[in-house]
């Protein structure tokens, strides 16, 4: 997905909002009305092409989710572009359904990607708690709680939530994808008129379900199920909790989506293209990447490989094969920093606390610290490192990702390289 227009386009951008309620979210699927497939095939029909333009957005919102402030882009050839240009929004209003609406297109500046390039994406939900229900005109739009919500309590739950976290907890897990936002806001106000709250919810990006699991935490303390401490309290272990109620998307707005400067633009696109990873982490994974470096430097050095470290986290497989490898030391890793990593990032692979590891740096780089067999190091390079890692998503895929890297190393001739019939170390402790 590229910052820029291919030579002969323009890059477009569209500013959009739709009513969800009809729709199965935004992106197309075979046999399935969506937002993008509807704008898609307008754009196609009116401009009279042979080809569908792809259409690139800032929020891929979930089947019931509406939006307001909805951005997108599309690449269009500069010749189909000089002939519509003018008319263009009059004839996709014509062509389009009633529930989708472009409000703006226009040639986007120099480095615009309508999803890497946004600051900040905003929801609001709207919940009402009145005994008798919503407002017959407003219930495609708010959600009914069949119980009083206390606003204050709702807020004080919301407080230690905003920040940068690992929001595994808040949702479904997608491969290849990380859980580490940044919650920007989160705070509840009750209309004195309707009496409908509005949660507004913004953070620089959302992983699937977050916004919807975020508010059935809130429901439940607003009711006085759970306490206000609950939610943090979740969102601490960092594992999926089936008492947080993912809730109805028809309360949920997409209301704005901001981006920086134009001069920034290309900037804020690279850096949202990252993998993050909290603070603690990142210290612990460069660490592990300037020892990896090192010991591949080493080669042929006596090691010490007797402690178990963290290689019990690992299946028998792989524990009675490492039992066997010359690791390489790792002493100034504490083991609950390494602990860290990997609680923290699921694509870092640890194979030892004070015996060695494999670990992604927080640039990329890949230091490989579990490298020595009979004094060979592991020479891998940096490129083939970042498939390998990109590659590893949890349990099953980091495994994966063991068998890549030290697999070919796990047979009976590396373990007795030293040709004396035992392990370089002492016989495998599996």
């Amino acid at each position: 997905m590229s910052d820029e227009a291919e030579p002969g386009f323009v890059r477009v951008r569209l500013d959009l909002a739709y009513d969800g309620k009809d729709f199965s979210g935004w992106a197309k699927q075979t046999g399935r009305r969506t937002v993008q497939g509807e704008i898609e095939d307008a754009l196609r029909t009116v401009t009279r092409s042979a080809v569908t333009y792809d259409l690139t957005v800032a929020g891929r919102t979930d089947a019931g989710v509406h939006a307001r402030g909805q951005v997108a882009h599309v690449d269009l050839p500069e010749a189909v572009w000089a002939e519509h240009e003018e008319k263009l929004l009059r004839r996709l209003a014509g062509r389009l359904p009633q529930d989708v609406r472009i409000w703006r297109a226009a040639p986007a500046p120099a480095g615009f990607n309508a999803r890497f390039s946004a600051l900040w994406r905003r929801y609001a939900y709207r919940v009402g708690d009145r005994p008798g229900g919503v407002d017959p005109l407003t219930r495609g739009h708010v959600l009914w709680h069949d119980r009083p919500l206390d606003v204050d309590a709702m807020n004080e739950a919301a407080a230690p939530m905003v920040g940068e976290h690992d929001f595994a907890a808040y949702c479904k897990k997608r491969e290849g994808a990380t859980t580490i936002r940044t919650l920007q806001k989160l705070s509840w106000v009750r209309d004195p008129g309707s009496g409908v709250l509005t949660a507004t919810v913004q953070a620089d990006a959302f992983c699937h379900n977050m916004v919807r699991a975020l508010i059935g935490a809130a429901l439940f303390v607003g009711d006085g199920r759970r306490p206000a401490a609950w939610p943090a309290e979740v969102l601490a272990a960092k594992v999926r909790d089936p008492a947080v109620h993912v809730v109805r998307p028809h309360g949920l707005t997409l209301e704005e989506v901001a981006y920086p400067a134009d001069e920034l633009l290309a900037a804020r696109a690279r850096e949202a293209r990252n993998v993050r990873t909290l603070p603690g982490a990142r210290g612990a994974a460069e660490r592990l990447r300037r020892r990896g470096a090192e010991a591949t430097r080493g080669r042929g050095r006596a090691v010490d490989c007797r402690g178990p470290g963290l290689i019990s986290l690992l299946p028998g497989r792989f524990r009675r094969g490492l039992g066997g490898l010359d690791l390489t030391a790792l002493a100034d890793l504490a083991e609950d920093e390494v602990r860290q990593v990997v609680a923290d990032r699921e694509d870092v692979l640890v194979l030892g606390g004070d015996t060695g590891a494999v670990g992604e740096a927080a640039d990329g780089e890949v230091g490989v610290a579990a490298v020595g067999v009979g004094g060979a190091a592991a020479d891998r390079t940096a490129a083939a490192e970042r498939r390998d890692a990109r590659a590893a998503e949890g349990g099953e895929a980091a495994r994966g990702l063991v068998d890549r890297l030290l697999g070919p190393r796990l047979g009976v001739e590396d373990r007795d390289a030293d040709g004396d019939g035992h392990p370089p170390c002492g016989r495998s402790r599996g």
